[in-house]
């Protein structure tokens, strides 16, 4: 789940223009795919499918998962349970206060290729992925939760060797903070947090 927050002048209609379309709750929501090979060999050719929804043009929301993807639309669209739906979203008092975040429940059931549901390098006690941008200290942070982390074990979602580095803040959760300046080198940290949340392409 991915979701950007802005200003009510931005209409994103023109970046879509070549996606599918369809109604979800009265909301016109865009709809594309892609071969990722999510679904394994046995299955290689499905496509992998891709959901976005701009609300009262101050939001952008854009999920690989439909069912979750109306959950948090009822939550930005209700008048009356706005609060009580996304506080359902882990770290929502922490995400809700940036302009980009996005978080991921670490399903291990069912994965056919854990490269491809970009966990090959995660630690398997982690649960929740979350990340968002701080764009005044121009940095990215991401969080790990997770029910059964030791404090005296690190936690890791890329290869040992490769940042980001977490720190224990409380009983089952780390940060890891991202410098925009670290983007600029060869190896792009960023880019693999965005595989982590689930939109990485595999080749």
């Amino acid at each position: 789940m991915f979701l950007r927050r802005g200003n009510n002048k931005q209409d994103i209609h023109k970046y879509f223009r070549r996606a599918a379309t369809e109604s979800l709750d009265g909301l016109q929501v865009w709809k594309w795919s892609a071969q990722l090979g999510e679904f394994g060999e046995d299955d290689a050719s499905q496509p992998s499918t891709f959901y976005a929804v701009q609300i009262k043009r101050s939001y952008l929301l854009i999920a690989n998962n439909r069912d979750d993807l109306r959950d948090v639309m009822r939550g930005l669209t209700s008048t009356e349970n706005h609060e009580a739906i996304l506080a359902d979203i882990p770290d929502w008092d922490i995400l809700s206060v940036h302009e980009v975040w996005g978080y991921r429940h670490i399903r291990r059931t069912g994965i056919f290729n854990e490269e491809v549901a970009g966990l090959s390098f995660v630690t398997p006690s982690i649960e929740v992925l979350s990340f968002f941008v701080d764009f005044k200290k121009k940095s990215s942070v991401v969080r790990i939760l997770g029910s059964d982390m030791n404090r005296d074990t690190v936690p890791k979602i890329n290869p040992a060797a490769e940042p980001p580095t977490f720190k224990w803040l409380a009983p089952g959760i780390w940060e890891a903070k991202i410098p925009f300046s670290e983007n600029q080198a060869k190896y792009s940290p960023l880019l693999l947090i965005l595989v982590r949340l689930g939109f990485g392409i595999h080749v």
